[in-house]
């Protein structure tokens, strides 16, 4: 009877332990140099409402993995969803990436801590209470200035329904900041000459604009424009308008829109969608 009792009272301590863990903290996981996890602004969330989720990557110190174009060389972060169907996500947003050079290499990436945002949306017919489970299986390259090591994960997240305002939890103020850190998008125009592309946007639709310094952009397609020599070019006229000039790589079909990032020295980075005239 006593080990009955002890049996008892050890369960009963077990499911009260698991009880008290929150349904959305999920363990990070390490593949090589890279620690991956999948976070959320809050643990709960409002049907009909957005919540914003993250994969969050910490790279050990002098790794970097890459960014949606990685360069001449190298494998972009690529992430597969797998969400319930009351809920949709979104596109994935990267950060303004930096640039590496190796060997004669031109690569674009990230080093560090690094929030790949994207918004998942409930649909508003769903109970509260439900439990929204989420998976993300996410891969990446990361490399140092000798070495390069594949790695993958297998993430995961439950999110509860509510009816009242979502709480902050321990990621909230990181993943708002990596929000604000976004490229802001705008628009421009794209022409064509031989293998030169050129970007124009007008300086009425560039905030503060009198004052920007341009410094580098970064073209998202990858494959279709040369990174190395020449590199893409960024300036401003004596009017005020940006102008972003690049070369075709050879053989390569250009999109209907090029995509891209245009950062500035002394003003917020700029996610530029060009159409062709």
């Amino acid at each position: 009877m006593t080990n009955q009792l002890l049996a008892i009272s050890f369960l009963s301590l077990c499911t009260l332990a698991g009880s008290l863990v929150p349904s959305a903290i999920a363990a990070p996981v390490r593949s090589g140099a890279v620690e991956a996890e999948l976070i959320a602004t809050a643990d709960e969330v409002v049907g009909g409402e957005s919540v914003t989720v993250a994969i969050r990557l910490k790279a050990a110190e002098h790794w970097h993995v890459y960014w949606e174009n990685p360069g001449d060389s190298g494998t972009p972060v690529k992430v597969t969803w797998d969400v319930p169907t009351s809920a949709k996500i979104g596109d994935l947003q990267f950060p303004v990436p930096k640039e590496y050079e190796i060997a004669g290499f031109v690569t674009y990436g990230h080093e560090g801590e690094l929030f790949l945002l994207a918004e998942l949306k409930l649909a508003a017919d769903i109970p509260v209470g439900t439990i929204i489970p989420m998976k993300a299986r996410i891969s990446w390259l990361a490399c140092d200035p000798n070495r390069c090591v594949p790695g993958r994960a297998d993430l995961s997240l439950s999110l509860k329904v509510t009816a009242g305002n979502p709480k902050p939890n321990r990621w909230t103020t990181k993943i708002q900041a990596a929000q604000a850190g976004l490229p802001a998008p705008i628009g421009g125009t794209a022409k064509v000459a031989g293998q030169s592309v050129t970007i124009e946007i007008p300086a009425k639709d560039l905030p503060k604009h009198s004052s920007a310094k341009p410094t580098a952009f970064f073209p998202a397609q990858s494959g279709v424009f040369k990174i190395g020599e020449p590199k893409p070019s960024v300036s401003i006229d004596g009017a005020g308008n940006v102008k972003i000039i690049l070369e075709k790589e050879t053989d390569s079909e250009l999109p209907d829109e090029i995509r891209g990032v245009a950062t500035f020295a002394n003003h917020h980075p700029l996610m530029v969608k060009a159409a062709f005239k």
